[in-house]
């Protein structure tokens, strides 16, 4: 679904997606929903995490005004895609 098709204009494109009520008490994930509103958008860039020396793009700001949307997610949004596993 394109941001456009909700009211919101954008470069791109993105799946929105909520929790639907399929039982009383139950939650189906997996169900598309018609529509949906975006409170806020964030966005960071990578950095230290405090007291540590591992870069993270964790800590996320509040974006003001259009947002662009691609693909690969909000233009400017840093990830760090390492993966941290600790062995027994």
């Amino acid at each position: 679904m394109k941001l456009g098709d909700l009211g919101i204009p954008s470069r791109g494109a993105i799946a929105v997606h909520a929790p639907v009520m399929s039982e009383p008490g139950e939650i189906d994930l997996s169900a598309p929903v018609a529509a949906d509103t975006i409170l806020e958008v964030r966005s960071g860039k990578m950095k230290n995490l405090q007291g540590l020396s591992i870069l993270s793009g964790i800590d996320k700001t509040l974006c003001s005004g259009s947002v662009a949307v691609t693909a690969e997610g909000i233009v400017g949004d840093e990830h760090d895609y390492t993966v941290r596993t600790t062995t027994p």
